[in-house]
């Protein structure tokens, strides 16, 4: 339902989900040039021919899951406890995202011998955790609105 807030929250989630996506989430750098350009779809490097370029669809699956949970919980309004428990699973997996996306960032860090490379997070890369946060106020709002029809069932 539309006239329900925690509606526009999962809704906010979802855009920041699906744009999380398609933005870059950061750079590995050496200091003085970039070397790779890395997504939730894949480290392309600079030049493209050097270095392979690598996949992190593991990072991009999550965040589909979470953009269709979030959807999936808009109409799941009927059971306002389901729709919590689709909530809780949405931020536990916003949580394993920034740990497969530090994992990644260690894992496909270019080892070379002469240079000294780093991650450069991204603007970009705390998308995630403002849907997380965006979830969690909905979360909040379906657990008021529980309570509030416990409150008046037993009133009756």
């Amino acid at each position: 339902m539309i006239q329900r807030i925690q509606t526009l929250y999962l809704l906010a989630a979802f855009v920041l989900a699906v744009a999380a996506i398609f933005l870059p989430i950061g750079t590995f750098t050496n200091g003085v040039a970039d070397i790779a350009h890395a997504s939730c779809l894949c480290v392309q490097p600079v030049d493209g021919i050097t270095a392979p370029s690598y996949t992190v669809l593991p990072l991009a699956a999550v965040l589909a899951a979470v953009a269709f949970l979030s959807i999936y919980a808009i109409f799941a309004f009927a059971n306002r406890r389901y729709q919590s428990r689709l909530c809780l699973f949405s931020i536990m997996l916003l949580i394993g995202w920034y740990i497969l996306y530090a994992v990644c960032a260690i894992l496909f860090l270019p080892h070379t011998v002469d240079e000294e490379v780093h991650f450069v997070p991204s603007m970009y890369a705390v998308l995630p955790l403002f849907a997380l946060v965006a979830i969690l106020l909905a979360r909040r709002g379906i657990l008021a609105d529980e309570k509030l029809v416990r409150d008046s069932e037993r009133i009756r």
